[in-house]
């Protein structure tokens, strides 16, 4: 499925919900949302799992998911993440929501590699990926592969 979709809420009223849950296999579940909007606000979706992670897949962790809701101008609303080590993945989440953080700030981010921390980053990168590659971008690319090499 799309890794992007977009909802569209009438009225959502939470404020700062924050849910834990830990499993006896020790797997974490955390979500954080702050949503406070009055008539219509269109949402994005956007998901990561974390076994696409270079990490993941050296410590064999093929369970986990980031999902992440934000504006339709990139500012982020919610997070939740649910898989190991989940409390450490949240934390930059809670930080953009706390502050009405962009998710350019967080494509920006140069993480360490490898860690299970790079998932957030593919994420949010994962918002600008229908500009980047979108119709105009290929026409551009097509455009300037007609110009003349000195």
């Amino acid at each position: 499925s799309d890794p992007l979709s977009v909802l569209s809420f009438g009225e959502a009223r939470v404020r700062n919900l924050i849910y834990v849950a830990r499993g006896s296999d020790a797997a974490e579940a955390f979500v954080v949302i702050s949503l406070m909007t009055d008539g219509s606000i269109e949402m994005r979706v956007l998901r990561g799992a974390l076994a696409d992670n270079d990490r993941a897949r050296t410590q064999r962790l093929d369970e986990g998911l980031l999902k992440v809701v934000t504006d339709r101008r990139g500012r982020v609303l919610g997070a939740a993440v649910a898989g190991p080590q989940a409390g450490e993945l949240i934390q930059p989440w809670c930080l953009a929501v706390q502050h009405g953080v962009k998710l350019s700030a967080l494509a920006g981010f140069v993480p360490p590699y490898p860690t299970l921390g790079e998932t957030s980053k593919r994420v949010a990168g994962d918002f600008y990926a229908p500009t980047v590659f979108g119709p105009r971008a290929r026409g551009l690319v097509r455009l300037l592969a007609r110009l003349p090499v000195w």
